[in-house]
C-alpha cells in the first residue's frame, strides 16, 4: 500500500498543474483536513472546498507553481513529498522560490490529511523519523 500511496501523490500534483483542482477531486477525502503555513491564511482548511478555497487565496497575491521534487513512503498511511515552489507577485513582479515538504496521510486511495513544513527535519520529526 504504501508505494501505492506514494503513486497517488504523483498522480494528484500533476493532474492539479495539468488540469486544476477539479481534476483531484476524487483523490480527496470527503472530510480532509489541509493544513497550511501560507502567510495570512488559516493553519487548516476543511473538506474538498477547504482546498479549493486554500488554493484559490494561495495565488490570489501571486502566481505560483507547486512541482514535486521526490515523493517517498513513510509509513503504510503516509508519504513525505518535496517540493520545488516557484511565483511570481502579481503586482510588484517580484519572483520567489521556496522548498516545502508536506507530509500526505491516506487511506482507501484518498488523501484524508495534508501537513507541510519548512525543512525536511521538521517534517520527519513530526512523523517521528528524526
Amino acid at each position: 500500500m504504501s508505494q501505492e500511496n506514494v503513486e497517488i501523490v504523483r498522480r494528484v500534483n500533476e493532474l492539479s498543474l495539468e488540469r486544476g483542482l477539479d481534476a483531484i477531486e476524487h483523490y480527496l477525502d470527503p472530510e480532509i483536513e489541509w493544513e497550511t503555513r501560507w502567510p495570512g491564511l488559516p493553519p487548516v482548511f476543511h473538506g474538498r472546498e477547504g482546498v479549493k478555497e486554500w488554493a484559490a487565496r494561495v495565488v490570489e497575491p501571486m502566481q505560483v507553481e507547486m512541482r514535486l521534487v521526490e515523493a517517498r513512503a513513510v509509513d503504510q498511511q503516509r508519504v513525505l513529498a518535496a517540493f520545488r515552489l516557484e511565483g511570481q507577485g502579481r503586482g510588484s513582479g517580484v519572483p520567489t522560490e521556496m522548498d516545502v515538504f508536506d507530509v500526505y496521510s491516506l487511506r482507501s486511495g484518498m488523501i484524508f490529511r495534508r501537513q507541510t513544513f519548512y525543512t525536511e527535519d521538521e517534517a520527519l520529526k513530526a512523523v517521528g523519523l528524526e
